[in-house]
């Protein structure tokens, strides 16, 4: 299995994710979104059919909350 981490951080409003170790990063205004987004990046990353064939793991920094969306600009 593919094991690929991840940093989560809030920048410019914007919720984003960035590879580490590799060169992954996507960015969204809302936490489902930028989940579906980090899924997208790994297959197209990895070329695999599905990300439930990677172990994604999430290094979130302290400012984001699960489940909150980024503040406005």
């Amino acid at each position: 299995m593919i094991e690929v981490k991840l940093r989560i951080y809030i920048s410019d409003g914007y919720l984003c994710a960035s590879g580490v170790g590799v060169g992954i990063y996507t960015y969204a205004k809302t936490w489902n979104k930028l989940m579906k987004n980090i899924h997208d990046a790994v297959e197209a990353y990895f070329d695999i059919p599905s990300y439930t064939e990677a172990r994604i793991i999430l290094d979130i920094e302290p400012q984001v909350s699960q489940g909150a969306e980024a503040a406005s600009g």
